[in-house]
């Protein structure tokens, strides 16, 4: 088996570069650090994998001399089990479906209908349609996007099922090397409780 290679999110830094020269992404000319990140999940054997910096064939416009590699836990995930009303929104009816996302996490698909409302069209209540795929975390404040009917603004709770778990052991890091200007490669200290569904995310730090 083997982890399969992810394109890294990239994490902005400053807007600017020297004599406050705009950076406008991964492959502008003028960056020289480039920090991202990507979620893994383990496959229960192997110990190294690939990020992509942008999607494994563009580049960044230097070679790293440096990589720094760390990691950060990600919360256990799942598929959405209820939805319930946080705050906001105006113009909705009853029967209006928005789509809920998570995409730090991958969250997708989810979708909810308005099933009881307040005055101004504001949702009091909401009914789940489809729970979407096993990236969600349970989280209030999730943003919607209306799909079918009005309105507009709500903010929804939401709990999860979860089906894959973070890897809370002890992990360290380790950059394979720092040559490459389209990806970087990654080892770490392989554990027990590294099964198939544990998710990890791996951030990294390239430096010009």
């Amino acid at each position: 088996m083997a982890i399969a290679s992810v394109n890294a999110v990239m994490e902005a830094t400053a807007p600017t570069a020297f004599n406050q020269i705009i950076v406008r992404g991964p492959g502008d000319v003028n960056i020289d650090v480039y920090r991202g990140y990507a979620q893994i999940t383990q496959d229960g054997s192997t110990s190294s994998g690939t990020i992509n910096y942008i999607d494994g064939t563009n580049q960044l416009p230097f070679t790293p001399s440096f990589i720094h590699v760390f990691r950060t836990l990600p919360p256990a995930t799942g598929v959405v089990a209820s939805v319930s009303a946080t705050s906001g929104g105006t113009g909705y009816v009853v029967g209006s479906v928005a789509a809920l996302s998570q995409p730090n996490y991958g969250g997708v698909g989810a979708t909810a209908s308005v099933a009881t409302i307040t005055a101004g069209g504001v949702p009091a209540t909401w009914t789940l349609q489809n729970p979407g795929n096993t990236n969600y975390f349970a989280a209030s404040g999730v943003a919607t996007t209306t799909i079918a009917g009005p309105g507009s603004g709500a903010t929804v709770t939401i709990t999860v099922t979860k089906t894959q778990t973070a890897d809370t052991t002890a992990a360290t890091i380790y950059p394979v090397s720092a040559t490459s200007v389209s990806a970087v490669a990654f080892t770490y200290q392989n554990s027990a409780s590294d099964t198939s569904n544990h998710l990890m995310t791996i951030g990294f730090v390239a430096y010009k």
